[in-house]
This record gives structure tokens, sequence and C-alpha cells, in this order.
């Protein structure tokens, strides 16, 4: 087993795209752009954060 953890926003994301998927009725043309702008946001800043090596050592603290 790996000791891998996912970044909490690759979490968010890939839920955002589990709902789409399980709910594809429910989203119009914009509101599906905008999960995927939404998307691919949290998966820069997992990619951010993993490169930094950082949000594991800052859990909990909130910024802005």
């Amino acid at each position: 087993m790996s000791s891998y953890r996912r970044h909490p926003a690759e979490v968010t994301s890939d839920r955002l795209l589990d709902a789409v998927e399980r709910w594809p009725d429910k989203f119009d043309g914009g509101e599906r752009d905008m999960i995927g702008v939404i998307r691919n946001r949290l998966n820069q800043i997992a990619d951010e954060a993993e490169s930094a090596n950082d949000w594991r050592k800052h859990r909990g603290q909130r910024t802005g």
C-alpha cells in the first residue's frame, strides 16, 4: 500500500467530475463549463502544492 495521499483539491475536482457523470441531465452547458474551469484550477492548486510539497505540513491552516 502506498503512503501517497491525494491533495484535497484533487479529491474535490474528482468529486465534481463524479457528480457530472452521475447526474448528467442535472447540469446545463454553462454549469458544465464552470465545473471544467473550477476543476482545472483545483488541479493547478494540487500540482503547485505537490511541487512545493508543503500542503501536508500546513494542513488545517486556512489562508486568505
